[in-house]
């Protein structure tokens, strides 16, 4: 993939990445990242594809302030959502959980 600042698939990003998902900041999963990608990547912050990262894990696990249909949002939980920093599948949330709202 390509990203403004770096490369995907086995990449690093700057921030995170996610599997698939959107992020205002980074796309995945063939998408173009403002910074980054995702795709079993490393970020900086966090890592996806079932890995950790330093401030929300993706794939089925657990985000700082919330989760997103197995990714997590800066700022709230997606469930095929979009969030302010990450959208997520794709709704759009204003700066809270998402989860059908």
């Amino acid at each position: 993939m390509r990203c403004d600042a770096m490369r995907c698939d086995a990449m690093r990003c700057d921030a995170m990445r996610c599997d698939a998902m959107r992020c205002d900041a980074m796309r995945c999963d063939a998408m173009r990242c403002d910074a980054m990608r995702c795709d079993a990547m490393r970020c900086d912050a966090m890592r996806c594809d079932a890995m950790r990262c330093d401030a929300m894990r993706c794939d089925a696990m657990r985000c700082d302030a919330m989760r997103c249909d197995a990714m997590r949002c800066d700022a709230m939980r997606c469930d095929a959502m979009r969030c302010d920093a990450m959208r997520c599948d794709a709704m759009r949330c204003d700066a809270m959980r998402c989860d059908a709202m």
